[in-house]
């Protein structure tokens, strides 16, 4: 019996691999349907996953999951939505950086960040526009800086407001080339900075997208600083980025900041807060809007490919009717 149905199955697959090769241009869109159907279906759960993976990943590589940032509000919204003007004029400076980081005990650190208009910057006879950025000895641990070439600011420099500045990689190799710059002097507006570190390429990716021009391109420099060869005292202004102990203690971090302004303006409602978990949940729920579409269209796909695949099976057995009743005329079961 067993002889008998390895007999039978013999046959029958060599029936169909006869129809197969008798019907090759039939048999290949079938197997084209079903292949396609199948990759769609792969790569767009493959891809949506990625993209969510490789983003998340370029947050935390700028940052890590534990930072917060703070910015002054021009406008704030009323209970009743209206937008009016605020009441608190003066923005964010050094002694509230100090003040977050020394009176809130669930932040381990806190920079500022000041980020000027595009300016010409000058090495012999190359000169290029870039973003100037102000920043703190802090800025360093908290965006994860690698040094390329020097080192970073030192505290003495940033009391002193010292003409000195930091190059993100592309700055470096556009003026530089392949030489080391420290030590050397660009220009930057009328006043002369000494260089004394460079950055790896940072921003890639998403951190192009998140800082502008990207901070590759940008050059870095004290904060008093910037506030001395740039700003007027009426135009200072900072946002501050800080971080908590721990990813679990982000929110008891934001009830310690909201506390000290409610103590320091009389209410939390005049300065805006985020946090990077916030980002990398909304970064999180985008994705997954991706993944529903792609996974739409890979159905949809499919269906067609399902729809097409029994089109051709129906035409191909409609085809032997005539042969599939002779043979069960002749005892065929």
């Amino acid at each position: 019996m067993i002889f008998i149905g390895i007999i039978k199955i013999g046959i029958n697959f060599q029936v169909g691999w006869e129809s197969l090769v008798r019907n090759k241009f039939r048999s290949i869109l079938t197997l084209l349907g079903i292949v396609l159907g199948i990759f769609i279906v792969v790569v767009s759960v493959s891809l949506s996953q990625s993209i969510k993976d490789f983003m998340i990943s370029e947050f935390k590589t700028f940052s890590g999951n534990t930072l917060i940032f703070m910015w002054h509000e021009p406008w704030i919204e009323k209970d009743d939505g209206r937008w009016v003007r605020n009441p608190i004029k003066d923005n964010f400076w050094l002694e509230d950086v100090s003040e977050v980081a020394e009176r809130c005990p669930s932040i381990t650190n806190a920079t500022g960040w000041q980020p000027l208009d595009g300016r010409q910057v000058e090495f012999g006879n190359k000169n290029r526009n870039y973003f100037i950025q102000g920043c703190l000895v802090a800025s360093a641990d908290i965006f994860n800086w690698e040094m390329e070439y020097g080192r970073i600011f030192q505290q003495w420099e940033m009391d002193t407001s010292q003409r000195v500045c930091i190059l993100g990689h592309k700055v470096r190799t556009d003026l530089f080339g392949r030489t080391n710059p420290i030590g050397q002097d660009v220009r930057i507006g009328r006043e002369r900075f000494t260089v004394i570190g460079s950055l790896t390429s940072k921003a890639t990716g998403l951190m192009r997208m998140m800082s502008g021009s990207g901070m590759d391109e940008t050059v870095y420099l004290p904060i008093p600083t910037v506030g001395t060869y740039f700003m007027g005292k009426s135009d200072r202004w900072l946002a501050i980025f800080a971080t908590a102990e721990s990813y679990e203690q982000v929110d008891q971090a934001q009830a310690e900041i909201r506390a000290l302004w409610r103590q320091k303006f009389g209410s939390d409602q005049y300065h805006n807060m985020g946090t990077s978990a916030e980002a990398i949940k909304f970064i999180s729920k985008n994705t997954r809007i991706i993944s529903y579409v792609l996974g739409g269209l890979a159905a949809i796909t499919l269906i067609v490919g399902g729809i097409g695949t029994m089109n051709i099976m129906l035409v191909s057995v409609s085809e032997r009717t005539q042969e599939i009743g002779l043979r069960k005329a002749i005892g065929a079961k």
